[in-house]
């Protein structure tokens, strides 16, 4: 933006300083339209030379200094004024203030810091002018809109009707799909069953044997009908799922005693197609974790049949666990298969819907995972997965740590949290073994104990065995027998103990 031909009003009283003023805007290639002295004056030389800015002195001659015609020149148009002073007057410059100047000048300054300034508030007025001008081109074109965008209001709210029409007839039709699926499965089951019984009972007659090729045949028979009874189960459990009616029941179980028992079932799977079986779960330390043994088992038998069903041949799957904080752990079934593309991967969890759509009724009709997720979630656990086209698929599935598990040594600051800190704190204490099945405890004592050791809240059972010391001789005794019994019992055995002791002192 130029700013030469610029035209400046000078208002200042001291006729000197007015002089020096317009010496120094007309070096910098500015338009001198006049000069005042007087605030009344002022807004007839606005109105007469129309200025691109005015400089104020705030203290002027006459009744009216220059706040009060800022005010003037800012009721009648938008031309942008700088204030100069020599007063550091504070209730003057907060008035001044008020009439939202493009800046103020101390006197006395120098040429730079006024042309400056100067400069400055020419910028600021081109912005603020600009600004405008597209705020007012904004203003008409949202008027322009206003009648389209009404129109495509009621267009988009029909579209909205349709659309809810639409997804409550495909509510209506997947609910009666899904209790057609139930119904048939629950008369499926009976036949199915007997099937297998009377199959299971041919494969094992010894007193009339079956030739190899009958026991070939009667195989494929028990397999395709155990295959089935794995589908029919499947869709009785997500009918249970939705309408809340699985049983749950979450108990302390060995992560690793799980994850050994699913390599072993598909172990024989994983080797008719050459897959590699990578376990890198710890050996050295066991992982427990709070959930239902029999869905946590099908969770993972899922992810790890889906990860050789999918998987190339010569492959691998690779089985890795972590730790989240420490209240979770975290598996990792990763595959080296054919990955899920990004098209489907919203899908992946929806019940019918394969991760592979050209699956044959063999790999299963697109219940796994979406029961699996459901699972997870009743076990207030979590399922989530990576995959790359060509380059496989990673699950994870996050699971709570049951509260009498080790906390991660990297995360451990000292606290008690393992029986064997306890094992070995009580060993330094005494050698002595009493048995606690013998020894009276106090029922208020005893409730409070029950109380901590039943949610495994170790620090709170510390804190306890703290106030049974304090008791004299005999909570000392109660202390030390806590400690030194889960040498010889665990939780459960103590809590099973002491519930039954009776006695009191």
């Amino acid at each position: 933006m130029s700013l030469l031909n610029k035209k400046i009003l000078i208002v200042e009283d001291e006729a000197l300083i007015a002089q020096g003023i317009e010496e120094e805007l007309i070096n910098f290639g500015y338009e001198i339209t006049s000069k005042v002295s007087y605030g009344e004056k002022v807004q007839a030389e606005v109105e007469k030379y129309r200025p691109d800015l005015v400089l104020m002195d705030i203290k002027l001659k006459g009744k009216m200094n220059g706040i009060e015609a800022a005010h003037q020149i800012q009721s009648s148009s938008s031309i942008p004024v700088v204030f100069l002073t020599a007063y550091d007057d504070r209730q003057m410059l907060e008035q001044a203030k008020q009439t939202t100047p493009y800046g103020f000048l101390a006197k006395p300054f120098r040429p730079q810091e006024l042309n400056a300034a100067i400069e400055l508030s020419f910028v600021r007025s081109q912005i603020e002018k600009d600004l405008k001008t597209k705020q007012e081109n904004a203003n008409q074109s949202v008027e322009t809109l206003t009648d389209e965008s009404l129109a495509l209001n009621s267009k988009l709210t029909e579209c909205q009707k349709s659309l809810i029409l639409a997804q409550d007839k495909a509510e209506v039709a997947d609910k009666a799909k899904r209790e057609f699926l139930s119904r048939m499965s629950h008369e499926f089951r009976t036949p199915l069953n007997s099937i297998l019984g009377f199959s299971q009972i041919l494969q094992s007659e010894t007193n009339d044997p079956l030739t190899d090729s009958q026991k070939k045949d009667l195989k494929h028979v028990i397999d395709s009908g155990n295959r089935i009874l794995r589908l029919v189960n499947d869709v009785l459990d997500l009918g249970k799922i939705e309408k809340d009616k699985l049983p749950i029941k979450l108990e302390e179980i060995s992560l690793n005693q799980i994850v050994e028992e699913s390599f072993i079932q598909i172990k024989q799977s994983a080797k008719d197609k050459n897959l590699s079986i990578i376990d890198k779960m710890p050996s050295n330390e066991e992982i427990w974790v709070l959930v239902d043994q029999k869905h946590l088992k099908n969770v993972l038998l899922n992810l790890l049949t889906n990860a050789i069903k999918y998987n190339r041949h010569n492959g691998y799957i690779e089985l890795s666990m972590e730790f989240e904080g420490s209240t979770k752990v975290r598996l990792k079934i990763r595959d080296t298969g054919i990955g899920i593309p990004k098209d489907k991967q919203n899908q992946i969890f929806k019940p019918f819907n394969a991760i592979n759509p050209q699956a044959s009724f063999e790999e299963g009709i697109g219940l796994g995972l979406s029961i699996s997720k459901c699972l997870m979630e009743l076990m207030s656990g979590n399922i989530y997965f990576e995959s790359h086209v060509d380059h496989g698929s990673s699950f994870f599935i996050e699971l709570p740590i049951a509260k009498r598990e080790l906390i991660p040594p990297e995360n451990r600051k000292g606290t008690i949290s393992s029986i064997k800190d306890f094992n070995d704190m009580i060993k330094k204490e005494t050698s002595e073994e009493p048995d606690l099945s013998k020894i009276p405890i106090p029922k208020e004592l005893r409730s409070a104990f029950l109380e901590a050791a039943e949610i495994y809240n170790y620090t709170k059972l510390e804190s306890l065995i703290n106030e049974l010391k304090n008791l004299g001789e005999e909570g000392k005794l109660i202390a030390k027998l806590i400690r030194t019994s889960l040498n010889q019992y665990n939780i459960e055995e103590i809590i099973e103990i002491i519930s039954k002791t009776q006695q009191e002192f």
